[in-house]
């Protein structure tokens, strides 16, 4: 077979992985603020997936009315020009991509692989470290699926691609998380009715991510008395200090500005105030129920 001939084949497998599936691409490799990391010698990448039930899977067993409302899936182009059904081509091609994942497993995964590699010699060819935020718009426990590399199946994509720094952002309790996987960084991410498992993250080892209702880069230095780590100043959580910090985030889109349910928090306010499940507060080490 020639040059030719060999490429034409080439260009058929994979016109068929993507027929039919919805989409073009898995991988986001343009959000802004992904592309903050390149100033800093990162290339990043990521999985942008429908939200909540918004497909026909919940990608976000924890989530809460207020961060439905607030969130990032209808930033950007992700909210421009939706139908009555509240969906432009955005959002059908991040359905698509979920609905392929948990109804063809084996194809989702032959195009994760491929894209995957693509993304790695990008970030070789520009001499920068390659970085992977999964749940862009999902929380899915990606350690618990299995990926094959190379024709050698893993555990999971952290252990099949080791060269590759991983993290996101999650509102799992930190025990139905594993936390050992070394190149794999968690954040968790407080919402208006989770303030205890926020508590219990911080009391072991982690850093939460807290909407703080201030002015882009004008957020407080200490939150509920914990220090504060600007979260808009770039995406790179795995580099922020470790454990007992509060990543602040400004407040995204015309919904988070308004939010009343009470997950975009008051300066002044206090992690384990007064919300539906009772008070909390935190010793230093434990969670208590008062």
């Amino acid at each position: 077979m020639g040059i030719f001939q060999t490429a034409v084949a080439i260009y058929l497998t994979i016109k068929m992985l993507y027929d039919g599936t919805g989409f073009k691409s898995l991988l986001t490799t343009n959000q802004p603020k992904l592309s903050k990391g390149e100033e800093q010698g990162y290339l990043t990448s990521g999985i942008h997936l429908a939200p909540s039930t918004m497909s026909t899977v919940n990608t976000c067993r924890f989530a809460s009315a207020g961060c439905q409302a607030a969130c990032l899936n209808t930033s950007g182009h992700g909210g421009i020009g939706l139908d009555v059904d509240g969906l432009n081509d955005i959002q059908r091609i991040r359905i698509a991509r979920t609905n392929l994942l948990f109804s063809d497993r084996s194809r989702w995964l032959q195009i994760f692989e491929r894209e995957m590699a693509l993304f790695l010699r990008k970030a070789d060819r520009l001499d920068l470290i390659p970085v992977f935020r999964p749940n862009i718009t999902s929380d899915i426990q990606w350690e618990k699926i299995a990926v094959t590399r190379d024709g050698v199946q893993y555990r999971n994509m952290f252990e099949a691609y080791p060269e590759v720094q991983f993290y996101d952002y999650t509102a799992y309790p930190a025990h139905r998380r594993d936390l050992t996987i070394s190149n794999y960084h968690l954040t968790f991410s407080l919402k208006e009715d989770n303030d205890s498992t926020a508590l219990q993250a911080l009391a072991s080892g982690m850093n939460v991510a807290v909407a703080i209702r201030a002015k882009k880069h004008a957020l407080p230095s200490t939150f509920s008395g914990f220090p504060v780590i600007d979260g808009d100043l770039d995406d790179l959580r795995f580099l922020d200090p470790k454990g007992g910090h509060i990543v602040g985030l400004s407040p995204k889109g015309r919904a988070a500005m308004h939010d009343t349910s009470g997950f975009i928090r008051d300066v002044g306010s206090v992690i384990g105030g007064p919300r539906r499940d009772g008070w909390f507060y935190y010793d230093g080490r434990v969670t208590i129920a008062a």
